[in-house]
């Protein structure tokens, strides 16, 4: 099942884009800017809301910040990792140290 009318808001300073229904937050991954890359530490969806596609729905978010602003991509959080290995087209964002201390909720 997809989130219904999930709005996207990224928030660049603060690290974090957040995923909401209406006025409720169903869901939010939080990065760092390191030197021209973008590290995904945590992505989630809140309760009530997994297995609707809001951390895709993220990912995917932060993967267009990127590419708007000329960035890499680390993803360190394991769901955005596994995303990105998955869907290959990205590759050419990922920063060359992706892969090295993957560990999300650690």
């Amino acid at each position: 099942m997809k989130a219904m009318n999930t709005t996207l808001t990224t928030q660049g300073k603060e690290g974090k884009v957040i995923a909401q229904e209406g006025s409720e937050q169903v869901g939010e991954l939080n990065f760092l800017l390191d030197n021209g890359v973008v590290v995904i530490t945590h992505t989630r969806a809140f309760d009530g809301h997994e297995g609707k596609g809001v951390a895709k729905m993220l990912v995917n978010a932060t993967i267009d910040y990127a590419r708007e602003n000329g960035l890499k991509l680390r993803p360190i959080c394991s769901y955005a990792y596994t995303y990105m290995m998955r869907h290959p087209e990205h590759a050419a964002l990922l920063d060359k140290r992706t892969g090295e201390g993957v560990a999300c909720g650690l």
